[in-house]
This record gives C-alpha cells, structure tokens and sequence, in this order.
C-alpha cells in the first residue's frame, strides 16, 4: 500500500488531515506534518524523514505538499527517489479523497499522476458551473 505524507507551511496539514478522516474515516499510512515558520531548515527536514519513514510501509511514499516552490515543497524535494518518493504539490481537499481509491496502487507514478488529476479536476468557478445546469 502506498503512504502518503502531507507537508505545509503552519497548520494546514493537520486540518486537511482531520477534513479527511471526517469524510473517509482514518487512513493507515497517512501522515500530516505542518512545519513550523520558525524552525530551522535542518530541523524541519528531520521532521520530514521520520514522517516519510513512518508513513512508508515499502510501497513508496507520495509527498503532498501546498505550494511548489515553498518552503514544504523545497525542503521535500531532496528526498525525491525514482519509484519511491513522489512530490506532489498544491494539495487540496478533492486530492485527499482520491486517496481511499489509490491506496492499493504499486505503482506510485500513475498513482502520483491520477491525485494531480484529481487536484485539477476539483478547481472550479461556481458561477461557471451553475451557468451549465
């Protein structure tokens, strides 16, 4: 089963993590890291590996992160392995529930491609949408 590991700048992970259990019900293997603005670079990419290798059961890992080029996203890429660790950025809710349906995937690239997918599809304009009804 492929983990997931959820890494943002404060406290967002931690709330996507709860929205998610809410609708889903707890998932194994997923793990919420929101790094402290405060910490040192070195501290946070310590958090990152334990909390990569706690969500990792020898699957690979898909790395969510909430901004490409923000400090979770950049200090997530060092740990980037062909076929192991995937980053993923711009994590959103409609990406979170995707997850339930990939958690049997071996592959981690098509499954790393199917949660951007479903990230893209989940953006929207309501009044766009109402406009088509």
């Amino acid at each position: 089963m492929i983990g997931f590991l959820i890494v943002t700048h404060k406290d967002l992970a931690e709330a996507l993590m709860s929205v998610c259990d809410l609708i889903l019900g707890r998932q194994e293997g997923i793990q919420a890291l929101s790094l402290d603005p405060d910490a040192a670079p070195g501290v946070s990419q310590q958090q990152i590996q334990r909390a990569l290798a706690q969500a990792n059961n020898g699957h690979g890992v898909i790395i969510l992160t909430d901004m490409l080029g923000g400090t979770p996203s950049n200090l997530t890429l060092p740990f980037l392995q062909e076929g192991k660790v995937e980053v993923v950025t711009g994590v959103n809710l409609p990406m979170l529930m995707k997850l339930a349906q990939l958690r049997q995937e071996k592959n981690l690239a098509e499954a790393a491609a199917a949660l951007k997918q479903s990230g893209q599809k989940g953006i929207a304009m309501a009044s766009e949408v109402l406009k088509k009804k």
